[in-house]
């Protein structure tokens, strides 16, 4: 009498168990889309990028789609590009530049490059923002030329006002010696008509005695 039951209890204990591994390759099955379709994704960005990525503040966000698609194609030459990305940092951070786009190919073709001259200028156009960059940032030869200028208009403003008040200096004595001699003129005329008027009356008292 206890064959049937004891044989109930062990095929739902199989039943059971084949239920729980068919779950389980079910849930497997279900999650290996996602690492595919992020894989497909990574080789689509890989191989369409520009790779343009950010540089905030003299740090780069390292984390966004475009940059870690940079690093995966270039690893192979990857030192070089870093080295090259850590001198822009440096560079906006120098100048308190807050916002760069970096063009990660033209950055890795000068890496690239060993008989290139990797100096500001260069670095600067790696960056698809160049113009904006070049407003917030002044280059120490662009600096000195824009001080040489200030300087040179300043000598030249101080030139021109000090020929203008020469000049109204001038003019100004020259009118006040004008008045000088009109009054000048205008007294001695009035001083020979008084005169000549004493001397008509004194005349005319003499003959009058």
């Amino acid at each position: 009498t206890l064959g049937p039951p004891m044989v109930s209890v062990a095929r739902q204990k199989e039943d059971e168990e084949e239920s729980a591994r068919t779950s389980n390759q079910v849930e497997v099955a279900a999650g290996q889309d996602t690492p595919t379709e992020a894989r497909g994704f990574d080789a689509l960005m890989d191989r369409y990028s520009l790779h343009h990525y950010i540089v905030r503040h003299g740090a780069t966000l390292r984390t966004t789609p475009e940059f870690l698609s940079f690093e995966r194609k270039y690893a192979s030459s990857w030192g070089a590009i870093e080295g090259l990305n850590l001198r822009l940092e440096d560079l906006l951070r120098a100048f308190g530049v807050p916002l760069a786009v970096v063009d990660g190919q033209r950055l890795a073709a000068l890496a690239s490059d060993a008989l290139a001259l990797i100096d500001d200028n260069a670095l600067l156009s790696c960056f698809v923002n160049a113009d904006e960059v070049a407003r917030c940032m002044r280059l120490p030869d662009q600096q000195l030329a824009e001080r040489e200028e200030e300087a040179r208009v300043e000598i030249a403003a101080n030139t021109v006002q000090k020929r203008a008040r020469a000049f109204l200096g001038r003019r100004r004595a020259a009118w006040q010696r004008c008045e000088a001699e009109a009054a000048a003129r205008i007294v001695r005329g009035w001083r020979s008509r008084q005169n000549l008027r004493d001397l008509r009356a004194r005349l005319a008292r003499d003959r009058a005695e």
